[in-house]
């Protein structure tokens, strides 16, 4: 199982330093048979950021999210509740 963080797909989107390596990701993506698992927030985080720093948001709405929806990602749930207990257990340390 491999996690993929919105700060990667949202590379796939934006041109960032880091867009060459996030590519490799969604490539490996569409060609792996590995299982790839996203956050519960992940889609929300992808759309707000995207949605403001693009270019042209209302094709990228249109086009961009649509593919994002339609790739092989598993939501994992419980892992905002999971982060948070973890959060809250290290900051009362």
């Amino acid at each position: 199982m491999i996690v993929v963080d919105a700060s990667v797909a949202i590379k796939w989107f934006l041109i960032e330093p880091e867009t060459p390596e996030a590519v490799h990701v969604v490539d490996r993506i569409l060609r792996s048979t590995e299982v790839f698992v996203v956050p519960e927030l992940f889609y929300y985080e992808v759309f707000a950021v995207v949605a403001r720093k693009h270019q042209s948001p209302p094709k990228w709405a249109k086009e961009g999210m649509p593919w994002l929806l339609n790739l092989p990602l598993c939501i994992r749930e419980g892992s905002v509740g999971m982060v948070l207990t973890q959060g809250m257990k290290l900051w009362m340390m």
